[in-house]
């Protein structure tokens, strides 16, 4: 630590280190012990990268927590997170199910499992939010489905979970965001998913994948809501970074896989096909031609958010989750 000259005067320091006197106006009022850099800290693990100026998080901990507490070994690796083919819906109403089976349901710690996972997705693993998003829809509708999807994720989790988040890198703080859609995939309500993530120079540092909040009467429809939400959280990133004095200058680029969405972002007049969009929605409309958000096409191959929005499996999957900073 470095030495600092001065004196004790009204609970006050003087020196020429701005940070060191914090710390010491600190410890005149509160007793606190310094433990160095973080290493781990509310289920996170930190590591750094000086060279490549990157920190990883992972949650390698709670993952074989999981693991231990809801699947039966031997734990076979799998390296899909959700069956494509599998659609989760509430239980049919009329479907008649034995009372051994309402208690076989009823006993099943699902909302537990899931619940944990959910802190993974948000937390440092952002390749299965889409599918915790899911399974989280239905914690009080679940069926045998839903549990075997669940324990599919656990599986998978287990399996990659060495894998780590990384962040930082020798790129300039850049704000580069993606949005994408998923037209009626909810078989319940025919609402729409959507989903967007922010990088800041390299790797993903926001991320999001949730349910519309209404229903769209079109795939356009849909890409705009989803751009729109996508707007509001660049926005809020970017007030954080000027808070933390790292602001990014010009426009945050914005890349969207939807042609009429990125017309209809640009153009203020109100047609017939797009007048029942609700007002706050075209929030968006402002921000583009204030030159916040600037909206740039994209290919649904190459859109990072698809992952937010869709189950994917293979090639695909592994070429978006290293989009997103994970390996």
């Amino acid at each position: 630590m470095p030495s600092v000259g001065g004196i004790l005067r009204d609970s006050s320091h003087v020196g020429s280190d701005k940070n060191l006197l914090k710390v010491l106006s600190m410890r005149s009022t509160w007793e606190f012990k310094d433990l160095g850099k973080v290493k781990f800290c509310v289920g996170i693990a930190f590591t750094r990268d000086r060279e490549t100026r990157k920190i990883s998080l992972s949650q390698t901990t709670l993952i074989e927590k999981i693991a231990t507490n809801f699947l039966e070994p031997p734990i076979y690796p799998t390296h899909s997170s959700m069956d494509p083919n599998v659609k989760l819906q509430c239980p049919d109403t009329t479907e008649k199910l034995s009372i051994a089976d309402v208690k076989w349901l009823k006993a099943l710690p699902y909302c537990s499992l899931v619940c944990s996972m959910m802190y993974i997705a948000s937390g440092s693993r952002p390749n299965v939010a889409y599918v915790v998003s899911k399974l989280a829809q239905y914690l009080d509708c679940y069926c045998d489905a839903h549990w075997d999807t669940a324990l599919q994720v656990a599986q998978y989790l287990y399996t990659t979970k060495d894998m780590k988040l990384w962040l930082g890198g020798e790129n300039p703080n850049c704000l580069i965001g993606f949005s994408d859609s998923s037209y009626t995939d909810c078989p319940d309500t025919h609402r729409s998913s959507m989903g967007y993530c922010f990088s800041l120079g390299s790797e993903v540092v926001s991320w999001s994948s949730r349910k519309q909040k209404t229903v769209s009467s079109s795939t356009t429809e849909a890409e705009y809501i989803a751009a729109g939400e996508a707007t509001r959280e660049s926005i809020w990133l970017h007030t954080h970074l000027s808070e933390w004095k790292q602001p990014c200058n010009g426009a945050t680029i914005m890349f969207c896989d939807n042609n009429s969405a990125i017309t209809l972002t640009k153009d203020p007049i109100h047609q017939a096909w797009n007048k029942h969009i609700d007002v706050h929605h075209h929030f968006i409309r402002e921000q583009v031609e204030n030159q916040e958000i600037d909206i740039w096409r994209v290919s649904s191959e190459d859109n990072i958010a698809d992952i937010m929005t869709k189950p994917l499996v293979g090639a695909n999957f592994e070429r978006l989750r290293n989009g997103l900073g994970i390996c």
